[in-house]
């Protein structure tokens, strides 16, 4: 039964066209706990992960393995998660990619600037969207930030989503100074984005609710 499952699971959710999709985004792959309520990061990149690895990430669901190593690979340039001046700060300090940010320690990033509390937020704020953007398939980074300024944080909140409603929520916020400087020029999402995220949260809430009630 749960081989059943998974196997319908992995047909439906397996990355394809991930290359064309994410360059669609402005992305050239070719450079490339939890608390009372379950937050959407389900996955557990690497301690370490060098961008010119060929070794997957050891994650918590295959099915997601190569969706979570090009998230990893991406270069910190190219999420444009914050200015190319932090970029460059980051690189100083041995961090080029997204999944050496995620690895590394916020505490030891945030000691190496002024406003070191002020740092270790926006660090472990980029750590999160970067885990989500890597646990939810065709999801990037700066779309988990956009979900996070939305109020949408947790994998119930998404699983009960229309993709209409989540479009035209992103629509507004997109139409902010919070909102254009989290896109930095980039489009929105399509709707049919959106529903593959709805889409995966929900089978994955109804997954755990009924191994939860067959325990």
């Amino acid at each position: 039964m749960f081989r059943q499952i998974y196997n319908w699971i992995e047909s439906r959710f397996a990355p394809t066209n991930l290359d064309e999709r994410f360059e669609s985004q402005g992305l050239d792959l070719g450079d490339a706990k939890q608390s009372n309520v379950r937050v959407l990061c389900r996955v557990q990149l690497p301690k370490s992960m060098d961008s010119h690895s060929s070794t997957s990430p050891r994650i918590a669901d295959p099915v997601l393995s190569s969706h979570a190593g090009t998230i990893a690979q991406i270069p910190l340039q190219r999420l444009k998660l914050f200015s190319a001046k932090r970029c460059a700060q980051l690189e100083e300090l041995g961090i080029s990619t997204a999944g050496e940010l995620v690895s590394a320690d916020a505490k030891w990033i945030a000691g190496h600037f002024s406003a070191r509390k002020k740092a270790y937020r926006s660090i472990r704020r980029y750590q999160q969207a970067i885990r989500v953007a890597a646990s939810v398939p065709e999801m990037l980074p700066h779309h988990a930030m956009m979900l996070f300024s939305i109020h949408r944080k947790h994998l119930k909140s998404l699983a009960v989503e229309t993709p209409s409603k989540l479009l035209r929520d992103l629509q507004r916020y997109s139409e902010s100074t919070s909102g254009r400087k989290h896109l930095r020029g980039r489009e929105l999402p399509r709707a049919e984005r959106i529903k593959v995220w709805i889409d995966h949260c929900s089978k994955i809430e109804n997954f755990e609710f009924q191994h939860n009630v067959a325990g």
